[in-house]
């Protein structure tokens, strides 16, 4: 984030406006893209943009189980330049993660690099304050890539709860040798294990998996340890609804798992890709292995097995991105073996909501 502002902000002129899919013109989504695209470069200066069809839909579309609303804020009246946009979600009542989540919420708000620290941000801050005291949260949470981000959640009695980044893996740096290695140790240390590999969830798995995805995420470490935590559960609806979102959205999941000898599915692990924009780019997601079957090297074989995938199927593959909490010990051991690479680092930070009230205040600014 830039030291400096290049312009100064008005905030007696700034307007802030929801993003209606429906009533959004052509002039606002070429407005829209722009400043999307200018904050998406300053993070990865030499990666390719995401389509611009994508990103509309991604906005209507929403998030899955979550009530969502995004805000962009304009200059002035005359809505020619956005300043900042910010979106703001919070679970919907039936919503399998309602009963864990009903107390909890999130954000993520981006302001223009020439228009930082000048109160644009906290203007932003006060509106979603707002909407969480309306949905009767006690909790709202957000992550920052920015060291000014950082500052603003310090500043108003954010609480540090992780801290991970964005690892990259080149294809052109993977030991093949290696990953061949994990696959063979593997098969020998677990000889009656067997893998199943889909695009899609097979109805016949679908509960077990989606029991698996719940354990192994809430397994993941934090330092949020006094409060209640942001927790998904999955569940066969919720599996299938983001299948469908991700497939309106032109990506497409591959997922390989492991059995045992009784059939319980013991390890999981997936990656994500689309065939329509950035396809140089594999994204992988989450990875688990049941705690009663660890120390097999099921998680090794299995994140193997992606990669000979992605080298026999996705030709156009440069890198694979993954994100790690700092402190996933056993993940950060697998991924920096493979060659991963921090590429950013990102920080989360929890607010109650109590405290936010007597620090910032909340008034009505639509």
């Amino acid at each position: 984030m830039s030291s400096k502002n290049d312009k100064q902000v008005d905030l007696t002129k700034i307007i802030i406006k929801e993003i209606k899919t429906k009533e959004a013109t052509n002039e606002f989504w070429k407005k829209y893209h722009e400043f999307r695209e200018k904050c998406f470069k300053e993070l990865f200066p030499n990666d390719n943009l995401p389509g611009r069809d994508v990103a509309e839909k991604d906005i209507a579309i929403g998030w899955s189980s979550y009530h969502t609303i995004n805000w962009v804020a304009f200059e002035d009246s005359s809505k020619e330049k956005i300043l900042a946009t910010s979106i703001y979600g919070y679970a919907k009542e039936d919503s399998p993660s309602y009963e864990v989540n009903k107390h909890n919420s999130y954000f993520y708000l981006i302001v223009d690099s020439s228009f930082r620290r000048q109160g644009l941000g906290t203007h932003l801050f006060r509106l979603i304050v707002e909407k969480v005291q309306e949905n009767g949260c006690k909790f709202i949470e957000t992550d920052t890539y920015y060291e000014s981000g950082m500052n603003f959640c310090i500043k108003y009695g954010g609480k540090l709860i992780n801290e991970s980044a964005e690892n990259r893996l080149q294809v052109e740096d993977i030991d093949w040798d290696l990953v061949n290695s994990w696959i063979e140790d593997g098969k020998h240390r677990a000889p009656d294990v067997t893998l199943e590999s889909f695009h899609i969830t097979p109805e016949k798995d679908i509960v077990e998996i989606c029991k698996l995805e719940t354990e192994v995420e809430a397994q993941m470490p934090t330092f949020d340890n006094d409060g209640e935590k942001w927790t998904d559960v999955y569940t066969p609806e919720r599996k299938r609804e983001r299948e469908k979102r991700h497939k309106d959205l032109g990506q497409e999941f591959y997922t390989i798992i492991t059995q045992e000898t009784d059939g319980t599915i013991s390890g999981y692990t997936e990656i994500r890709y689309s065939h329509v924009e950035r396809i140089e780019r594999v994204a992988q997601g989450l990875t688990g292995v049941k705690k009663e079957y660890r120390g097999r090297g099921l998680g090794k074989w299995i994140k193997a097995e992606l990669l000979i995938f992605i080298k026999n199927n996705l030709p156009k593959t440069e890198y694979i991105v993954t994100g790690n909490a700092d402190h996933n010990a056993p993940m950060m051991s697998i991924n920096n073996r493979l060659g991963f690479k921090t590429y950013y680092k990102e920080w989360s930070y929890k607010f109650t909501i109590n405290d936010l009230l007597k620090r910032i205040g909340a008034n009505s600014l639509l």
